[in-house]
């Protein structure tokens, strides 16, 4: 699934989160991604916690692909998740670790 927050949010956002994509296009509140197994969040701003590791990689495709899918519904959603200067990092290496978070630097 897919979640598109136009602001926002308070603590844990995708906490215990097993799947699917949540994009926060404000500020993720306290502990984003808190246990987390799989699936991508994208955030404005946020602050990690320290079991969210930098990852490299080239995600351009699937980050171009969404965001075009995103423009009709969401044009801030989409502007966020093509954005050039996402910051890339894998976690929550406390539980699964295969999620991803995209916070714009």
């Amino acid at each position: 699934g897919l979640i598109v927050i136009e602001g926002g949010t308070g603590p844990y956002p995708a906490s215990r989160m097993l799947a699917g994509t949540l994009i926060v296009c404000g500020e993720a509140g306290a502990m984003p991604g808190y246990l987390m197994r799989r699936g991508s969040v994208f955030a404005g701003q946020a602050a990690l916690l320290p079991t969210f590791v930098p990852a490299r990689g080239d995600t351009s495709v699937f980050r171009h692909l969404l965001a075009r899918a995103l423009a009709p519904f969401s044009p801030r959603a989409a502007a966020l998740v093509g954005a050039e200067n996402l910051a890339r990092f894998l976690g929550d290496q406390a539980s699964l670790g295969k999620g991803e978070v995209f916070v714009a630097a």
